[in-house]
């Protein structure tokens, strides 16, 4: 496992084995096959170079169900407000739970990228079997596009 400092948070991630994992998995369109599921995963393969890096830089890959995600509803700016989560082997060595209590989510220093916002929480929920033990939650909220041409 490498440390690796994002934000407030020092973070034990073992890349190699949360890569592995994810390569085993489907795609959230191909796990549930809804359409925002399926939306989500069309918009996932062209998130920007820098939300890649960063799911990337924890052995993520975000189109794969290694998690969970939620469509929330369409904006008046016709983007959807999407949430959920990603898991990956390893372990916060330090800085907030985003999650616990509930109101840190409001009250710390969370990642943004794009217009994901973001925060890692060791309250974990709906893991793989693939993953081991040692698992570390991390939690988003997003509004992405609808990209489909089927319309919900």
């Amino acid at each position: 496992m490498k440390e690796i400092r994002i934000k407030d948070w020092l973070l034990k991630v073992d890349v190699e084995q949360t890569e592995r994992i994810y390569s085993q998995l489907c795609t959230f369109a191909e796990s549930c096959g809804c359409l925002y599921c399926r939306n989500y995963t069309e918009v996932a393969k062209r998130f920007s170079i820098e939300l890649l890096a960063f799911f990337q830089s924890l052995g993520i890959d975000p189109t794969k169900c290694a998690g969970e995600i939620m469509e929330f509803g369409k904006l008046e700016n016709e983007m959807h407000h999407y949430g959920g989560w990603y898991h990956f082997v390893g372990e916060i060595v330090d800085g907030p739970d985003c999650m616990v209590p509930p109101e840190n989510w409001n009250k710390i220093n969370l990642i943004k990228i794009d217009s994901f916002t973001m925060g890692f929480t060791k309250e974990v929920q709906l893991v793989s079997s693939n993953f081991p033990e040692s698992v570390v939650q991390l939690e988003f909220v997003s509004t992405i596009p609808w990209i489909l041409q089927d319309l919900p």
